[in-house]
């Protein structure tokens, strides 16, 4: 299996890549990417099969990210982080990602 963490932050992209034991939940591969651009590039190429998203990030935001990946890969998990405390934002990004609570 394949994750994929978006952040525009670098020092959050890193921690989480790094302080997950990504190996013992089965993941042979994670990938990085700075915002939803890149992150749909490698949508493409890539057999992607657990994504982590922030929200507000430059070029393509994390919600529009989450709404093109709910059409192009249904399979794809997403979990969304972000530090909003906006309601409408959240239950925009719930919505796109059938998710259950927040």
């Amino acid at each position: 299996m394949k994750a994929l963490i978006v952040d525009d932050e670098m020092l959050v992209r890193k921690g989480l890549s790094m302080s997950i034991d990504w190996h013992s939940l089965g993941f042979d591969r994670v990938y990085e990417a700075s915002n939803g651009e890149e992150a749909l590039k490698l949508l493409r190429t890539e057999d992607i099969t657990f994504m982590m998203t922030d929200i507000v990030m430059p070029k393509v935001d994390g919600l529009e990210l989450i709404k093109s990946t709910s059409k192009l890969y249904p399979e794809i998990k997403t979990v969304v982080l972000s530090c909003l405390n906006d309601g409408e934002v959240i239950r925009e990004a719930m919505k796109f990602n059938r998710a259950l609570d927040f």
